[in-house]
C-alpha cells in the first residue's frame, strides 16, 4: 500500500522536474498578467507547491486513515483536503495573494474528477456516509499526525522567500457542519463560473494539471507500476523537448 508521505515526496519531485524546472510558473505569470492580475513566480511556485502537498491531506485524518486501511477508499478526501488547506492557508504567516490562495483550495477540489457533481452533494452523500460508518461526526487530525505533517513540509519546502504554510500546531478537528458551511458559502460561490472569478479560475485550473500529472506519477512510482498513458505522452515530450533544446544550443 502506498504510504501519504511517499505519495507527497514523489509527486513534489514530478512537479520541480516537469513545471518548475520548465519554468512554468513564469508561464502561469504571464497567462495572469493577460487579465490584469500581478503574481510574482515565486508565489505562483508556492501555489503550485502547496496545491500538491494538501491535496490529499484529508486522508491523513481518522475516519479517512482506517478506512483506507480497511480498504473502503476515502471518498470525497478532495473537499476535506481543500478545507484543511484553506485553514492553513487562513492562519499561515504565507500569505499568498488571495487569488492565488484560493486558486490552491478550489484545484485541490477539482483534483478528482473535476466535480462531476455538485460538492454540496458530495458532503451530503460520500463525505457523510464515510462519518456514518465510523459512528462520528467530524473529521480529526491528530496533534502528532499535524506533528508529522509539518515536519514533513517544512523538510519538502524549499520555496526561497517565502515561510512554508504549515498546519496550526494543534489538533484539527473538521466537523460534518463545519464542512458543508464552507463549501456552501465559499468555495460553491466562487465554482459556478461567475465573471467575479474569472482569473482565480484561470489559476486553479493552470494548478490543477501539475497536481493530475504528479499524482498519477507518484502513485506509479510508489506501488510498482507504469505511469498510466496520458502521463507518460506528457513527461515523454518534455523530454523530447529537453533533447531539443540541447541539440540546437552545442
Amino acid at each position: 500500500m502506498e504510504k501519504l508521505e511517499d505519495h507527497i515526496i514523489n509527486g513534489l519531485q514530478a512537479v520541480r522536474t516537469y513545471y518548475l524546472a520548465e519554468g512554468y510558473h513564469h508561464f502561469v505569470v504571464s497567462r495572469l498578467g493577460a487579465l490584469g492580475i500581478d503574481v510574482r513566480p515565486v508565489e505562483v511556485e508556492g501555489a503550485l507547491i502547496i496545491a500538491y502537498v494538501y491535496h490529499d491531506i484529508a486522508k491523513a485524518a481518522e475516519p479517512y486513515q482506517s478506512g483506507i486501511m480497511e480498504g473502503h477508499g476515502a471518498p470525497g478526501h478532495e473537499l476535506v483536503s481543500a478545507y484543511v488547506a484553506h485553514v492553513a492557508l487562513e492562519e499561515d504567516a504565507l500569505r499568498l495573494p488571495e487569488l492565488l490562495g484560493w486558486a490552491c483550495v478550489k484545484a485541490i477540489a477539482l483534483h478528482m474528477g473535476a466535480m462531476r457533481e455538485l460538492p454540496e452533494r458530495t458532503i451530503r452523500t460520500s463525505i457523510r456516509k464515510v462519518l456514518e460508518r465510523a459512528h462520528c461526526n467530524a473529521f480529526t487530525m491528530s496533534k502528532s499526525t499535524v506533528f508529522w505533517f509539518n515536519g514533513l513540509l517544512k523538510r519538502c519546502w524549499h520555496v526561497r522567500g517565502l515561510p512554508p504554510p504549515t498546519l496550526p500546531d494543534r489538533e484539527i478537528t473538521i466537523s460534518f457542519k463545519a464542512l458543508l458551511s464552507f463549501v456552501a458559502r465559499e468555495l460553491s460561490p466562487r465554482l459556478r463560473g461567475s465573471d467575479r472569478y474569472r482569473a482565480e479560475d484561470l489559476a486553479a485550473l493552470l494548478l490543477l494539471h501539475p497536481i493530475v500529472l504528479a499524482d498519477e506519477l507518484a502513485v506509479a512510482i510508489n506501488i510498482g507500476r507504469k505511469p498510466k498513458r496520458w502521463a507518460k505522452d506528457f513527461t515523454d515530450s518534455v523530454e523530447e523537448a529537453r533533447k531539443y533544446r540541447r541539440r540546437q544550443f552545442r
